[in-house]
């Protein structure tokens, strides 16, 4: 589990007893705080986990960590507010960036990066996704929910959807 409040990432077990697995910590000289969004189980049994905002609002500074025996790293870096993630069966990593220049800025484009195992990046959905959130990967696509923070009804303006996205 993930407290976006405080920044560990816990686990419960099956009589409900709660432990730290790790904790997040904030940048030195941050202006604001990690914010962890979604865990993802990697197929070698460690979890990542990306952050919302990695200490700083503007484009690049959101982080995928690596958690294995209690111990937290920084994966990757250059993301910008990870809402969802997860893998895919061959083991590629997805992130869901919910406003993909900026965080709480005017502009609600999104996007969904790829990252194969040997690092390289691809971006999906760029240009046809707003406000994007969550993952779910199934048989060779990518579900992500497009408007998410929109209501049902708001007189004809946009509304949620759930996006289907060819992962190549």
């Amino acid at each position: 589990m993930a407290d976006a409040g405080s920044n560990p990432i816990t686990k419960v077990d099956n009589h409900g007893n709660v432990s730290t697995l790790a904790y997040l910590q904030v940048p030195d000289g941050s202006i604001a705080d990690e914010v962890p969004t979604c865990i993802a189980k990697a197929p070698d049994d460690s979890l990542y986990v990306g952050e919302l905002l990695g200490g700083d609002y503007a484009p690049g500074n959101a982080r995928v960590w690596r958690i294995d025996d209690g111990k937290a790293t920084v994966k990757w870096t250059g993301f910008t507010g990870i809402q969802g993630c997860g893998f895919d069966d061959a083991g590629k990593f997805y992130a869901t960036e919910f406003q993909a220049n900026g965080m709480f800025g005017p502009d609600s484009s999104g996007a969904v990066i790829k990252v194969a195992p040997n690092v390289d990046r691809t971006t999906l959905g760029a240009g046809s996704l707003s406000f994007p959130s969550g993952f779910a990967y199934h048989h060779g696509a990518v579900y992500v929910s497009n408007w998410s923070v929109m209501p049902a009804d708001n007189g004809g303006g946009p509304t949620g959807q759930v996006v289907k996205i060819s992962a190549g």
